[in-house]
């Protein structure tokens, strides 16, 4: 007896509920999609020395969930390393630790993280000054074109020790780094002007360059957070809060940093954004600085005294106008603009606090 025929369905294939994007997103978080994916491990997160802290506290509320993972994201963590590829064997193991170079901006951002919490009771500052210090450098002018290291080394090893000798024979000069400021300061004293090899040497402080003007501070910067504030641009020398006779703010400091290349980093980020070194929304504002070779002052021997101008300006004395001559009313004149300058110069400074 033969039953009627029994239909068959035709068996379809699987299909992926999520879809074949879908299914590479779950797979190949952090790739770059298509061929070019991969695994990619991020850089895992480093905690901060104020993480802990009742103002930083709203930010970690998520610590419970595995390290690098957000809020529903789905991702894996950031920190673990993994494939990355952009196809064929291009790619492969990846630790979050074996980064590359990075950017500065990443690396300020990283810096910032570590010292953007509470800086109540900052410990104190070493005065202790560092050895071979951007100020201790000198510069020797009108040296001869033969000069070598080691004649140099020899007119200045007497004051102290010495590093970082240059020669530029080509144009007579030379710069050399004593190891304290205070020894550069008397090697100056006593060589600038001094005869070597038929020349007159000139002796002069080098230029720093690597040093700016911090101005706009609230009255609650200290050295210590000045110094702490500008450090994540890169090693500081020296930070001090300019103060007036009795030891209050003047609310403007100078920061003195190893490298010429920090200086110009703090100077470009803080024109180009805001940069508060505390709750005041204040920003600083940066200059170049360039600290005045006062020490010695301006001896007569510097003087040019083959000019014209020397003699004429040397034939009259110190002197008294007497009253009523053409000399006291041009000098009262020149006092009441100079006073002038200054009484608008105060407003402006009063009106910048309000």
């Amino acid at each position: 007896m033969s039953g009627a025929p029994v239909k068959t369905e035709p068996k379809s294939e699987p299909r992926e509920t999520n879809g074949p994007e879908n299914h590479q997103n779950q797979h190949n978080a952090g790739g770059r999609g298509g061929g070019r994916g991969g695994f990619r491990g991020g850089r895992g997160g480093r905690p901060s020395r104020f993480q802990g802290s009742p103002a930083n506290r709203g930010r970690h509320e998520n610590q419970d969930r595995p390290e690098g993972m957000e809020e529903g994201d789905g991702q894996p963590p950031r920190g673990g390393g993994g494939f990355r590829g952009r196809g064929g064997f291009r790619g492969g193991f990846r630790g979050g630790d074996d980064r590359g170079p990075r950017s500065m901006d990443d690396r300020l951002t990283d810096k910032l993280m570590s010292i953007g919490g509470p800086t109540i009771d900052l410990p104190p500052s070493s005065n202790v000054e560092k050895k071979f210090a951007g100020r201790a450098r000198l510069y020797i002018g009108n040296v001869t074109n033969d000069l070598t290291d080691d004649d140099l080394n020899g007119l200045f090893s007497a004051y102290g020790e010495t590093n970082e000798l240059f020669v530029n024979r080509e144009k007579n000069f030379a710069f050399i780094r004593m190891d304290y400021r205070s020894n550069a300061e008397k090697a100056k004293r006593e060589l600038d002007g001094s005869l070597h090899k038929g020349r007159v040497l000139k002796v002069r402080f080098a230029p720093l360059g690597a040093s700016v003007k911090v101005k706009n501070l609230t009255p609650w910067v200290s050295n210590e957070l000045l110094e702490m504030s500008f450090s994540i641009f890169g090693e500081v020398e020296r930070a001090v809060v300019i103060v007036d006779e009795r030891g209050n703010s003047k609310r403007e400091g100078v920061v003195e940093f190893a490298r010429k290349n920090s200086a110009l980093a703090a100077l470009r980020k803080c024109a180009e954004g805001c940069y508060f070194l505390t709750s005041s929304l204040r920003p600083v504002v940066l200059e170049p600085f360039e600290p005045a070779d006062d020490a010695d002052g301006y001896p007569e021997k510097n003087l040019p005294k083959k000019s014209s101008d020397y003699f004429k300006a040397r034939e009259v004395g110190p002197r008294l106008a007497a009253p009523g001559s053409f000399e006291f009313e041009y000098g009262t004149r020149w006092k009441q603009l100079h006073e002038l300058y200054k009484q608008k110069e105060e407003a402006l400074l009063r009106e910048m606090k309000l």
